[in-house]
């Protein structure tokens, strides 16, 4: 599992890299700004896992 419930509190993190083995050009940032613009329209960024397959929802309150 790439995912654990350890490592999912750190998925909005800015540079957070789940899987540091991978040849990525990822920066890390693309969560963090979701997080951040969802705090900014009153939202709530959310992400679950259930049976290995990771949910990423944002909702609007």
């Amino acid at each position: 599992m790439l995912f654990s419930n350890g490592s999912i509190i750190l998925l909005f993190d800015k540079f957070y890299a789940a899987d540091k083995s991978r040849n990525s050009r990822s920066t890390g940032l693309g969560l963090s700004i979701v997080k951040l613009l969802a705090e900014k329209t009153n939202a709530k960024s959310v992400a679950e896992i259930n049976s290995d397959i990771l949910t990423l929802r944002v909702l609007f309150l």
